[in-house]
């Protein structure tokens, strides 16, 4: 979903609907090629109890690149414990988005080396890349299912932007939601017994977040504020939505609100800089966002991570001065709810430059 955002606060590739916000709404009844050598992650000093600084750790990201002149995107991974640098991709084309296969072996992302937008899968070490979308239409925002076997995902056709699943394999490409509603970014339910999406009222502006069964039927809306609400996240034990939202005129803030539809959004971040994106820790006591604060000394423009109430905010990135990590947007964690070697953050680092023209063009 695309929607205007400031310069200084453009995010992932996402569709921008509309502006104007309250957070007040009606009750509702619950219901092989060569890779150049790795790059040390350069000064990242974390808790001793946060989790991804674990040895053993990963975290995926999409990193912008100026090889040819031209800035673009590619998806790498960093793993503890001395997070070096791995590029997975290596195409002139913008590979963002990336979010990890269930039990980490894959990762599947958005690219447009094809021209559109289409969803590939690869390896979790960056081998054998597929389109699994095939489409002339825009594919973007890949979500996999619970149990690994199927990926729900944003199509865009004549304006118009549908939810579809497929199995893991590209198989089987069908229609979850109507084409006269424009419906993007599908995330699965803990449980793989609904999707949380965004969808626009009709008669209304702006995206709202709404909940329905994996099958698309039975639609319940969350989100009564009249501005973009966008990137739902669910809890890992499926009680909370957390999603980004513009609570009382603010800038972006990462906002959660109870699945079930009950109580009011709550303002987590509550920050003058633009927070973004929110995706939980496998234990649900974390919360993981992108911070744009370019007017901060030294600029901010890094994932952060903070307790689910909101407390305990901590810098992960620290790219200000790193000529290494650039533009971070769109993490994804994977991991253990327990501590296993294996754990990890996926994120995507999406330049403002490149995402504000993508934006426009596609914003609907």
């Amino acid at each position: 979903m695309f929607r205007p955002l400031r310069p200084s606060g453009i995010i992932m590739i996402t569709l921008a609907v509309g502006l104007l916000f309250g957070c007040s709404r009606p009750r509702q009844q619950p219901l092989p090629i060569p890779r150049p050598p790795a790059k040390p992650f350069l000064d990242l000093k974390l808790p001793s109890d946060y989790g991804p600084s674990r040895p053993g750790d990963r975290i995926a990201f999409a990193n912008q690149y100026s090889e040819n002149g031209t800035p673009n995107m590619e998806i790498c991974v960093m793993a503890a414990p001395d997070w070096r640098v791995t590029r997975l991709t290596h195409n002139p084309a913008d590979d963002t988005h990336p979010t990890w296969s269930p039990d980490g072996s894959k990762i599947a992302f958005q690219t447009n080396r094809d021209g559109n937008f289409e969803i590939y899968v690869m390896n979790a070490d960056g081998t054998n890349p597929v389109n699994l979308t095939r489409s002339a239409a825009d594919d973007t925002h890949p979500a996999w299912s619970p149990d690994g076997t199927k990926i729900v995902f944003t199509r865009r056709r004549d304006r118009r932007s549908q939810l579809y699943v497929m199995n893991a394999d590209g198989s089987n490409q069908k229609p979850l939601t109507p084409s006269r509603r424009k419906c993007m970014e599908g995330v699965w339910s803990p449980d793989g017994e609904h999707l949380a999406f965004l969808s626009i009222p009709r008669g209304e502006n702006a995206s709202e977040i709404y909940v329905m069964n994996a099958d698309g039927t039975h639609w319940r809306r969350l989100t009564y504020n009249k501005v973009p609400d966008v990137a739902p996240a669910w809890s890992p034990d499926g009680s909370k939505i957390a999603f980004q939202g513009l609570p009382q005129d603010r800038d972006f803030e990462i906002c959660v609100i109870n699945a079930d539809g009950t109580g009011e959004p709550v303002n987590l971040t509550r920050h003058a800089a633009l927070d973004e994106s929110p995706a939980w820790s496998p234990d649900g006591s974390q919360i993981a966002f992108c911070r744009r604060d370019p007017d901060a000394e030294p600029p901010v423009n890094d994932i952060l991570v903070m307790n689910a109430d909101g407390t305990s905010q901590v810098n992960l990135t620290r790219s200000a001065g790193r000529p290494d990590i650039h533009h971070p947007a769109d993490p994804a964690w994977w991991g253990s709810p327990n501590p296993h070697p294996s754990a990890g953050l996926a994120v995507s680092f999406c330049p403002s430059n490149l995402l504000k023209p993508l934006l426009t063009a596609r914003g609907g």
